[in-house]
């Protein structure tokens, strides 16, 4: 398949140069923030320009390793797709993810707007028989930073570890904060800035008391 897509009479939005090799780095700096919760990942790619203009490369990176025709998407309403035909051609022609109007109904959620914050719970936990049918919530941010923030504890993580995501409004970390009580059931989260990735995996143990 070409990495350009069309949006409008000679434009173009680009997809990974190399999908095989870029779509390899990717997953890999991707388990490692997982394996390693709020670890910071540098962004492993370069991606060709043009880019959609309501997207992060970083998330960009992510949605082409990630979304396919198997995976239901969906995004914060809130967020310019309708005003936005480059991403909207974008999600059609490299990733083809049908999408959703339903967080219940979603196996990924593309989020833009956390200060805007959608209906988290609503999210699929998996159930006890198949706890792998949750959802994995990819999240724009303006920032990351393991200076201050909250303390991470758990597996990946040798003592605890501090992150920060400037701006992230706290219905956000108190909902976090509770989902690894539901493990294995809960949602993964993985964080996207413009050039860097973290993520917070179910089984992280969040304390709001604050580090830094």
């Amino acid at each position: 398949m070409s990495w350009l897509a069309e949006t409008a009479p000679g434009a173009v939005v680009a997809g990974f140069a190399d999908p095989v090799a870029d779509s390899q780095r990717l997953f890999r700096a991707l388990l490692t923030a997982m394996a390693h919760p709020g670890r910071i990942e540098p962004l492993p790619v370069h991606l060709p320009e043009p880019q959609p203009s309501a997207l992060w490369p970083t998330t960009v990176a992510l949605a082409l390793a990630l979304l396919d025709a198997d995976t239901p998407l969906w995004c914060d309403r809130r967020a310019p797709f309708s005003d936005s035909g480059d991403l909207d051609a974008f999600l059609a022609f490299h990733c083809g993810c049908p999408r959703v109007d339903q967080p219940e109904d979603a196996q990924f959620g593309l989020i833009l707007v956390p200060q805007d914050v959608p209906p988290l719970a609503r999210f699929p936990i998996g159930t006890s028989e198949y706890p792998d049918r949750s959802a994995t919530l990819l999240v724009q941010v303006s920032a990351l930073e393991n200076s201050a923030g909250v303390w991470l504890r758990g597996p990946g993580v040798e003592t605890e570890a501090c992150l920060l995501v400037p701006g992230l409004p706290g219905a956000w970390w108190t909902f976090l904060s509770t989902n690894a009580a539901a493990f294995p059931l809960g949602v993964d989260v993985v964080f996207a800035a413009s050039d860097r990735l973290a993520a917070l995996p179910r089984s992280v143990s969040i304390a709001l008391d604050g580090c830094g």
